[in-house]
């Protein structure tokens, strides 16, 4: 299983434009996509955003 880590993914733009690429590459469909930030907040609100 293919695991991605995004550092500094409170950057929403960046992270979820990325995340959309990603998922576009039929291998990459399992993968485990993981987020982090420094600050909470900014990384809670681009969990959301990809969750979606």
């Amino acid at each position: 299983m293919t695991k991605i880590t995004f550092i500094g993914a409170g950057s929403l733009g960046f992270t979820r434009g990325l995340v959309r690429d990603i998922l576009t590459f039929p291998l990459l469909a399992d993968a485990t996509i993981a987020l982090m930030d420094i600050d909470p907040e900014r990384l809670d609100f681009s969990k959301r955003a990809v969750e979606k």
